[in-house]
């Protein structure tokens, strides 16, 4: 289980990005994991900010919409040249 939430970390941290427009972009995948799991969108505006250092928590406050009080996210193409290994 560790396993599994240290992979989802680095996957967050490697693939969370923010537009000009201060959108986060996340990929396509991560709203497939989000349908299959039932998770909402403050469960993904929470697993984004756990799993991000300090210093990119902060890069991130000023995409949370303020009426809403939650992130506005745009979904992106799932970038498969990404890959996790453990030894």
């Amino acid at each position: 289980m560790m396993e599994l939430e240290c992979g989802k970390e680095e996957y967050v941290r490697s693939n969370v990005a923010i537009s000009k427009d201060n959108k986060i972009l996340l990929p396509k995948l991560v709203e497939l994991y989000a349908k299959d799991t039932e998770l909402r969108h403050a469960g993904i505006n929470d697993m984004i900010v756990n799993h991000m250092p300090c210093d990119a928590r902060n890069k991130i406050q000023p995409c949370v919409n303020k009426k809403h009080g939650r992130f506005t996210i745009d979904w992106v193409p799932h970038d498969f040249r990404f890959m996790l290994c453990y030894v």
